[in-house]
Parts: C-alpha cells; sequence; structure tokens
C-alpha cells in the first residue's frame, strides 16, 4: 500500500520536473533565426530617420531573436518614439518591419531622440544604446508582463541594454504577471 504512493509520488515529481525542463527550453532557447542582412545607412546631420533606420538599429541590437511564445500567434512588437514621431515594429521569424505608426499594445517601448539615433547609427550601436540608456538620453519602457517578455525572449536584449536582469526569479514572472 505504502509503495504505490511513493511510486505515484514519484510519477508526479518526474511530470512535473519534465514540465519545468520543457518550458525553461521552449522560452529560453534561441529561435536560430539569421540576422537579417540590412545595410547600413548612411548618416549627415540633415537625415530624416524613417523606418528603415529603425529597423536597422533594432536588427543590430539582436531583435531578430525575438519570437512568439510556445503555442501562440503573438508577436513581438516593439514602439519607438523619436522626438514627436511614432515607429512600431513587429518580429516575424526573424525579420524586422517597421511603419511609421505605433501599436496601441507593444511590449517595449523606446523614447529617444533622432541625434541619438544617427549617432548610434555612426558608430556601435550595442555600445551606444547601452550609454545612451545609462545616462538617461534614451529610456526604455516595460509594457507587457513579465511572463510575455520573458516568453518572447526579451530577457538578453533588455540585460545588454540595460545592466540590469529582467527578473530576479521565475517566481516573480509569473506573480506579476
Amino acid at each position: 500500500m505504502m509503495g504505490k504512493k511513493v511510486y505515484l509520488a514519484l510519477g508526479i515529481l518526474l511530470i512535473a520536473v519534465l514540465f519545468i525542463i520543457a518550458f525553461l527550453y521552449y522560452s529560453l532557447a534561441k529561435p536560430g533565426y539569421e540576422k537579417q542582412e540590412i545595410s547600413q545607412p548612411n548618416m549627415t546631420e540633415e537625415t530624416v530617420i524613417e523606418e528603415s533606420h529603425i529597423s536597422y538599429i533594432l536588427n543590430e541590437l539582436g531583435a531578430y531573436n525575438l519570437h512568439n511564445p510556445s503555442l501562440s500567434s503573438e508577436t513581438p512588437k516593439i514602439n519607438v518614439k523619436v522626438d514627436d514621431d511614432w515607429y512600431g515594429s513587429e518580429v516575424r521569424e526573424g525579420k524586422i518591419t517597421t511603419k511609421k505608426s505605433a501599436f496601441d499594445e507593444a511590449d517595449l517601448v523606446f523614447y529617444t531622440s533622432s541625434e541619438e539615433l544617427k549617432n548610434a547609427i555612426k558608430g556601435n550601436i550595442k555600445e551606444y544604446m547601452t550609454s545612451s540608456i545609462s545616462s538617461g538620453k534614451t529610456s526604455l519602457e516595460l509594457k507587457a508582463s513579465y511572463s510575455t517578455l520573458f516568453s518572447k525572449g526579451y530577457l538578453s536584449l533588455y540585460q545588454e541594454l540595460t545592466g540590469k536582469s529582467l527578473t530576479g526569479s521565475i517566481v516573480r514572472i509569473f506573480s506579476q504577471g
């Protein structure tokens, strides 16, 4: 009688462990999309920021690695406010598409200036944007829940740009959203 309870408990424990491992694998594994080949735009003082510039910067920052959550068609969406203009970028299977309008429900929002983006394009984009964020010239706002950001692959992007961990623990992810 006691043996059956032990086997039942071990079976349930094994199923739970396998579920957790599968969840972590699908959530943390990068999708393996290839980086888009987008040529670096020429920047001058007169250059007006356009959709192609936003796509180029997000591609260089690694946004092509963002993905839909498992078993969902909900794509990663990023809004970028440049001075007074809004841009909305969507990532589908490693391809970044940007339009000159904001999404109603974006996962993440960048607030910056055209001067900051021009300077980023002229240099090392990751280093420049990291510096711009730490100095307060560019800011990031997390709009989606932590669980959504986690499942779409924003962890490494956010951590590289801010130097902060998006999550302190798995428990906090799910208690927030």
